[in-house]
């Protein structure tokens, strides 16, 4: 197949995305705000100027003149906003549209014509491609016809990220001291995060003194927790190295929860998938999306805690890294999970067969 991709080309999950079809034979087309270089993928960077009206004008002409001239088999956006709307103004079809998570959760409630922008795009695309059954629910909410929607998930590379990571190699490299270490990967953190988990830190430190608190990506968090031996910040790590920072964790934190109780779109991100493929028991913030997995589609077996609750906080993980047996509880059964539901190359080739499956419609 010739595949066209409207996507993120410096994401990491696109990346993993278009190098997956490519290593499978297929002739791979990235079409994208941004330049990256990944192997096997023709990439093709999309005009931008100071005036966003007249970039999206440029970018509109310039997605039509390459599709044309790719002529692919199959056209498939990455997030609805932006790259979907560019998909479905195009007019080309077969024309696929993956959810991203934002992109329904709250992408919408920002303006009606945002709503309306989501509500077109679903409506053109010939699949639409979530990853699990509440992001089903609130795609049909936006006006998806059920026969279109796909539940699959993106999943994780079992091979790549699991248990047997586990070095004191990696102790070494960062200078950890003795004792368990709690991982927290976030891109950045809201201020309303920020203060629960410094205040979090601050007393799980004083009381466990020998814990370790590694965390990823955050300036806001930074600045607002007093400098401690016991914590370590760290602005990127290489993705080939993460397995190797989730599978030495001994806590995994995910510290996210809505502003609006009804916010469905957010039900996990690839970091907490990860971790559980690595044997992290894990600590998840509540948020509708969760709780109703740990009930209806029951996959999440780690402990939830209330976001907005320092106290929870503080007892969850207090509890959770004296209580060896709960630790082994969540480490088996979210291994055991991830084999079977989030194997990211048995899902993709359920992808691909889709992907056959439209162009034979």
């Amino acid at each position: 197949m010739k595949i066209c991709y409207l996507a993120d080309a410096s994401s990491i999950h696109t990346q993993r995305w278009v190098k997956y079809f490519a290593e499978k034979g297929h002739e791979v087309h990235l079409i994208s705000y941004n330049p990256a270089h990944i192997e096997n993928v023709k990439i093709y960077v999309l005009p931008k100027k100071k005036n966003r009206f007249l970039t999206f004008i440029l970018r509109f002409f310039a997605i039509r003149k390459l599709i044309k001239n790719i002529k692919p088999d199959l056209l498939h956006a990455h997030y609805i906003g932006g790259y979907g709307w560019y998909g479905a103004i195009t007019g080309f079809h077969p024309f696929v549209v993956s959810v991203w998570g934002s992109d329904i959760a709250v992408d919408p409630e920002r303006s009606k014509l945002h709503k309306f922008l989501v509500k077109y795009v679903l409506r053109k695309a010939e699949l639409v491609h979530v990853q699990d059954p509440l992001s089903k629910k609130r795609v049909k909410e936006l006006g998806a016809k059920e026969n279109k929607i796909k539940v699959i998930p993106w999943g994780v590379d079992i091979t790549k990220f699991s248990p047997d990571k586990k070095s004191e190699k990696w102790r070494k490299k960062l200078q950890i001291m003795p004792g368990p270490v709690i991982i927290i990967i976030i891109c950045d953190v809201e201020k309303r995060f920020a203060d629960i988990l410094a205040n979090a830190i601050d007393t799980v430190t004083k009381s466990i003194t020998d814990v370790n608190f590694v965390i990823v990506k955050s300036d806001k968090l930074k600045n607002k927790i007093k400098p401690n031996k016991n914590v370590q910040f760290i602005d990127w790590i290489p993705y080939p190295e993460v397995p190797f920072y989730l599978a030495n964790s001994d806590i995994f934190i995910d510290p996210y929860y809505p502003e609006r109780p009804d916010e469905i779109g957010h039900t996990y991100g690839m970091a907490l998938l990860e971790a559980m493929a690595c044997g992290v028991p894990t600590l998840v913030a509540e948020r509708p999306t969760v709780l109703m997995l740990k009930d209806a589609d029951t996959w999440y077996f780690g402990y939830t805690f209330r976001g907005d609750n320092v106290d929870d906080l503080i007892e969850k993980i207090t509890k959770l890294l004296r209580d060896k047996n709960e630790q082994n509880r969540i480490i088996k059964q979210n291994r055991a999970i991830i084999e079977k539901k989030f194997s990211w190359h048995e899902n993709m080739g359920r992808i691909e067969a889709l992907y056959r499956i439209s162009l034979n419609r």
